[in-house]
């Protein structure tokens, strides 16, 4: 993050500029490790990653920074993600078995941490390999899988949407490990991508792995109560499956609409409902609850698996299509878009952007992969159970020649075939960063 950006922002808490007390690491361009204040507190700055939290163990941090010790700082900072909750003893239940059971809990937690702080010095380590080192059980395997689930795919419609406002600067809410940050950097490489999630080690990740280029706070919104960021500073506004997650819903709509340019787009994907049964469902709304927070705009919602079907079958976005209640309040997640109604219409041939996203392409990790002579034999694995939508539109088992893959490494070539294409609309082959997979031949795009 550079000096330039840093004063642009105010501290979310008493509103004041954010000002540089003193630069511990920088590189030519951007500043790597700093103090940074306001009126009411210093905040640390770590691995470019300005962290806005009022806890009081940043303040612990905050100070090795001051000392100039910036790998302590960074190495307390890792290893306490999650401590903070970790009660050593029990005051509701004073039993002493609840007392070990929470210090072997607590245990175990400050060893699972300090192992990240180790596995995460690494940087040579592919993003895969890493998820599996940590041992990060089914988070892990849903971040490797993140471009191959269907509560991710909405978005590649969604970028001609994007594509067709003015673009300058784009906040991506709740970014996690950094795969829609991503996906936006390779659509838009002109556009300042802004990521925002309360993990830190997950922006680690998100800068290291999926796009280095972008600008990213580690902050707690139901912490913190509002963001950065002054009046009217986005283009765009994305929040893909957290929104469900806040807890002060009106606040950070209401949020979203001040930092939001008077024409621009808020985009919340897979967004869940209520009214209906999810495995991680966070605290939801109903359709009119959601559609309340946003009354003071024209915004609509539409059913997530409406919208993908027409992706993945027809090739278009129909955003000028209106659901009855009934159709919403049996969706299981929605698509949230708010914006002025040029918006609401149709779009065709939307897999255009999805296809020209300049990248590595990579087989898709549910594929179990085995060489046959001159051909790779592919065979999905059980992931499928939780998505239907995948069983009915990727392919269980198929063959690919290697012929296939060595035209992807040929340089130069300017345009991709059509049989390639045919793989990426199956998501047979994906999209990723480099060093995402190192288990499958990362084919060069």
């Amino acid at each position: 993050m550079d000096s330039k950006m840093i004063k642009q922002l105010h501290c979310p808490l008493c509103g004041s500029r954010l000002e540089i007390n003193r630069i511990i690491r920088k590189t030519d361009e951007d500043i790597e490790g700093a103090v940074v204040s306001c009126s009411c507190r210093k905040y640390p700055l770590l691995e470019g990653i300005l962290i806005l939290k009022s806890n009081k163990h940043l303040s612990h941090i905050t100070k090795k920074l001051e000392e100039g010790n910036y790998t302590r700082a960074l190495r307390s900072l890792i290893q306490s993600q999650g401590l903070a909750n970790t009660h050593w003893i029990s005051r509701s239940n004073p039993l002493l078995v609840n007392i070990v059971h929470r210090n072997l809990a607590g245990l175990r937690k400050l060893l699972s941490n300090y192992k990240t702080w180790r596995l995460i010095q690494n940087s040579d380590i592919s993003f895969c390999a890493l998820m599996r080192k940590l041992g990060w059980g089914e988070f892990g395997e849903y971040l490797i899988n993140r471009f191959s689930d269907p509560t991710f795919w909405s978005i590649y419609p969604l970028l001609r949407v994007i594509k067709s406002r003015k673009l300058e600067r784009v906040l991506d809410f709740g970014c996690g490990a950094g795969h829609l940050s991503f996906i936006l950097s390779r659509a838009f490489p002109h556009v300042e991508v802004f990521n925002i999630d309360k993990s830190f080690v997950l922006l680690i990740l998100a800068k290291r792995y999926f796009n280095d280029g972008g600008q990213y706070i580690c902050m707690d919104f139901d912490d913190m109560g509002s963001l950065p960021f002054q009046d009217d500073y986005f283009f765009t506004v994305l929040c893909m499956d957290t929104f469900h997650y806040v807890s002060s819903k009106l606040s950070l709509a209401n949020e979203f609409s001040r930092v939001l340019k008077s024409r621009g787009l808020t985009l919340i994907p897979h967004l869940h409902n209520a009214l209906a049964k999810n495995i991680s469902p966070g605290s939801p709304l109903t359709p009119a609850g959601y559609l309340k927070l946003f009354e003071n705009s024209e915004t609509r919602l539409f059913p997530e698996v409406n919208l993908l079907e027409e992706f993945l079958k027809k090739n278009k976005l129909d955003l000028n299509k209106k659901y009855s209640q009934e159709r919403l309040n049996s969706a299981k997640a929605f698509v949230l878009v708010r914006s002025n109604s040029k918006v609401y219409k149709k779009y065709l041939d939307v897999d255009c952007e999805f296809l020209s996203l300049k990248s590595d392409l990579n087989i898709n990790p549910i594929f179990e992969v085995k060489k046959a002579n001159s051909q790779f034999i592919l065979t999905k694995q059980d992931y499928e159970d939780k998505y239907s939508i995948v069983k009915k539109h990727v392919p269980s088992k198929l063959e690919i020649s290697k012929e296939i893959l060595n035209r992807i490494r040929e340089k130069g070539r300017k345009k991709t075939s059509e049989e390639i294409q045919k793989l990426r609309r199956k998501f047979v082959l994906i999209s990723v960063p480099r060093n995402y997979c190192s288990f499958h031949r990362q084919i060069q795009t």
